[in-house]
């Protein structure tokens, strides 16, 4: 949310908040990103564990922040056999280019639903 700074009069607005009403994300999918950032690489199930949601709510939040590509997957071997996956988010910083598209899109596209009202 937005708050002000006791030096200035203008606002600062957490780009996570912005993010989540520009893509629509859930609040869980905020966190998952928040925690990826801060944490680093995690698997489904260390995601859920820190999140203290279930293991499917995780790999739901994962799958559509991975659909919106602001995370990468990796998969990785496991010294017992078999392999996880290792979920790691896109810097926000690369993630600014395209809000600024997707903003431009929405904005021609009501812009043209107004000049044919």
């Amino acid at each position: 949310m937005c708050s002000r700074t006791n030096t200035r009069s203008q606002s600062i607005c957490d780009p996570l908040e912005i993010l989540r009403c520009i893509m629509g994300l859930s609040f869980l999918e905020v966190a998952a990103y928040r925690l990826l950032r801060s944490e680093g690489p995690l698997t489904v199930k260390e995601v859920a564990e820190r999140l203290g949601c279930s293991r499917p709510s995780a790999q739901k939040a994962l799958s559509r922040l991975m659909d919106l590509r602001l995370l990468q997957r990796r998969r990785v071997l496991r010294r017992e056999g078999g392999y996880v996956y290792l979920y790691r988010s896109i810097p926000l910083e690369e993630v600014k280019d395209e809000c600024i598209q997707l903003i431009l899109r929405l904005s021609r596209l009501i812009a043209e639903r107004q000049g044919t009202a």
